[in-house]
């Protein structure tokens, strides 16, 4: 599975996920429990109310993806929101949520 890490912050910033004081939502390298050394992209949250507006945005850039290529018959680098959906861990960090994908690969 695949995602451009432009899409990804498009996302991000389209579900209006913010953390105060807290650093960076997206970690592009995120290496969690039993990944022994892997990495992969996660999104950092406070809750999972972010969680539900990530997929919710996620949904509506997948649609908007969708529509551009129909309208200006141009293949755009589409993506699955039920794919992120049917493949995201997560765990708790004690202040909040980490949202991972191990299986996700994010493109330039």
């Amino acid at each position: 599975m695949e995602l451009s890490t432009q899409t990804m912050e498009e996302i991000i910033e389209l579900a209006e996920i913010e953390r105060e004081n807290e650093g960076a939502v997206l970690d592009v390298a995120y290496s969690g429990r039993a990944m022994w050394g892997g990495t992969c992209p996660a999104i950092r949250i406070d809750s999972q109310a972010d969680l539900n507006r990530f997929f919710v945005a996620a949904g509506i850039r997948e649609a908007q993806f969708q529509e551009a290529t129909e309208h200006y018959n141009a293949p755009l680098v589409a993506f699955d929101a039920m794919e992120l959906a049917r493949h995201v861990r997560v765990d708790s960090m004690g202040f909040g949520l980490i949202a991972y994908w191990p299986d996700l690969k994010l493109t330039d």
